[in-house]
């Protein structure tokens, strides 16, 4: 790493070999006691984070929760950069464009969502069986969205380049992904749900290739900013807001119609749509080597665009001591 995060790397290593020699915590080791009532945990976690809180009835801390609006790439860059944001929780795409920048922060947990809502639509009455077969043909590009790793990684496999052997027409919308597909002006569409599940569903198209394949991690991380990691309690209370979380799966993984209902609410998309995105359970993922990976995997995919440099490695990022602080 280069810049700020070298010195801020460079000072978390002395912290470590110092607390090796005396007992000292490393950094985030733990506040001085359990009072977090003058606590602010400054947060970027989405609608629908906070959907699974309130179903589970997780929503009430002991802590204050402000929530920070940044939802662009460039709004969450400036809320790490500055440490505005303390805790955030952010797809792989995302999180690559952030590690591409250099950005002071570090990941702390993660989570599995479902790999079947992502991947390359064809009209259902297609010919092309592979994405060999898409070879020359048009195909609707969903920037930045897991759809585009998936149809990056799927030609590679296939010995081709998705950038060159395909006429890629960007689009930045879902309404343009939706509109560009279903009017035939694209072969292919590379994206997600929605509105990928809903056009299979209205049996409008098939998956050619999805995540299932082999083809993407679909996790999402807990990040915490490294202002926040220098004090105690903002750990704390992250790590705290991380079980919330964690709790309000059990809950809201058996109760699913409720948990639509509160996403419904906060998201303005029909509950019946969403049901697509929520196919399978989110489950909590501890950080390992096969977590790391698949980050990787997702940013060099992502490099290939050019959007992000390449050779930058996720791991440095990635600080597994607090897997046994995450609570059940």
């Amino acid at each position: 790493m280069i810049g700020s995060r070298l010195l801020l790397a460079a000072a978390a290593a002395t912290a470590l070999l110092a607390s090796a020699c005396t007992g000292a915590e490393p950094p985030g080791g733990g506040a001085d006691d359990g009072d977090l009532s003058s606590t602010k945990l400054a947060v970027s976690v989405g609608a629908t984070t906070n959907a699974f809180l309130k179903t589970a009835n997780e929503f009430d801390t002991p802590y204050t929760v402000e929530e920070v609006n940044a939802s662009t790439p460039k709004d969450l860059a400036s809320a790490l950069a500055s440490g505005r944001a303390d805790l955030l929780l952010l797809g792989d795409v995302i999180t690559s464009t952030l590690a591409g920048q250099d950005l002071p922060f570090t990941i702390v947990y993660a989570q599995q969502r479902a790999k079947g809502f992502c991947g390359v639509l064809v009209p259902k009455g297609s010919t092309a069986k592979t994405v060999a077969d898409l070879r020359g043909k048009t195909v609707g590009n969903g920037v930045s969205t897991a759809g585009e790793i998936i149809a990056i990684r799927s030609f590679q496999r296939a010995g081709l380049d998705y950038l060159k052997d395909v006429e890629k027409v960007d689009l930045a919308t879902i309404p343009e992904q939706q509109a560009a597909f279903v009017s035939g002006k694209v072969d292919a569409l590379a994206t997600c749900t929605p509105p990928g599940g809903s056009l299979v569903a209205e049996g409008k198209a098939r998956w050619l290739v999805t995540g299932e394949d082999g083809l993407w991690n679909a996790q999402n991380y807990w990040v915490l900013s490294d202002k926040a990691r220098e004090d105690p309690k903002k750990v704390e209370a992250a790590l705290d807001y991380i079980t919330r979380f964690k709790k309000s799966l059990t809950y809201t993984n058996a109760h699913t119609d409720e948990l639509l209902a509160q996403l419904s609410k906060a998201t303005q998309v029909p509950a019946e749509q969403l049901r697509l995105s929520f196919a399978d359970p989110i489950q909590p993922v501890p950080l390992d080597a096969s977590v790391t990976q698949g980050l990787q995997d997702t940013y060099d995919a992502l490099a290939t665009t050019g959007r992000v440099k390449s050779g930058v490695a996720v791991a440095d990022h990635f600080d597994a001591q607090y897997n046994d602080r995450i609570g059940e």
